[in-house]
């Protein structure tokens, strides 16, 4: 993950969301929204401050949060808002630890790719399917994994398409380096810009679709495709 020390303001996100006006929590809860609304999971290492708004809920985690903790929170926030359109989760990549065993092809040397930085625990091939399912029927939209690799090699796409069918949501993430912004002059506001790199989205069916192709995060390629319209901004 790579942060630059000044930008603008921060970039608001989910205004052409698409959000049904009546779900069902996966437990028979009842979850009609009002209006749409963000979640975000805003991990402390990162860094910057994400305010809360209308349409948007933060919750602040570190590493003394498990990731049960961190779903259940997300999960009771969004049931006490009466649903939500999209979980947005920020955090450190996964460098060193395992997604996967060994055993089911994961590596444990030097590991990239996979979301076991989340939290104390991250979301590993042992809880993602309870994570998943805390979080099923809950976000009308998508859940978007703001961190560098987190579908990086076998290990960050089989967590991801996990999550995406445990969950039964749409799932968005990267497998390359995100790049952040924090402004300095604005109150140590957390911009997140666009997607760097290969982006990839996740079906509810567990099926890894690639969506487009984003700037690298050092800006040294280009965009193959246009990555700017509203629906693919962040």
């Amino acid at each position: 993950m790579m942060i630059r020390p000044h930008t603008t303001l921060l970039r608001m996100a989910g205004r052409n969301l698409r959000v049904s006006p009546q779900a069902t929590g996966s437990r028979g809860e009842d979850i009609s929204m009002s209006m749409p609304l963000e979640i975000w999971v805003h991990d402390a290492g990162i860094g910057g401050v994400i305010p809360e708004a209308a349409g948007r809920r933060v919750i602040k985690v570190d590493k003394s949060w498990s990731a049960m903790q961190i779903a259940n929170k997300v999960r009771a926030t969004a049931l006490a808002a009466g649903g939500a359109s999209t979980l947005w989760v920020l955090f450190h990549a996964s460098y060193v630890g395992e997604s996967l065993a060994v055993s089911e092809g994961g590596w444990a040397d030097a590991l990239f790719g996979g979301l076991s930085e989340l939290g104390s625990d991250g979301i590993t091939s042992r809880n993602v399917a309870e994570f998943g399912h805390a979080l099923s029927g809950i976000f009308a939209e998508s859940i978007r994994l703001l961190a560098c690799g987190a579908a990086a090699r076998w290990n960050g796409m089989e967590i991801c398409r996990r999550l995406a069918f445990h969950s039964q949501t749409l799932v968005i993430a990267s497998q390359d380096t995100q790049q952040y912004t924090i402004n300095k002059a604005k109150g140590q506001l957390l911009d997140i810009g666009v997607w760097e790199g290969r982006v990839f989205k996740f079906l509810p069916t567990g099926e890894a679709v690639a969506w487009f192709v984003g700037p690298t995060a050092d800006g040294s390629e280009e965009p193959r495709q246009s990555v700017n319209p509203p629906i693919l901004r962040r």
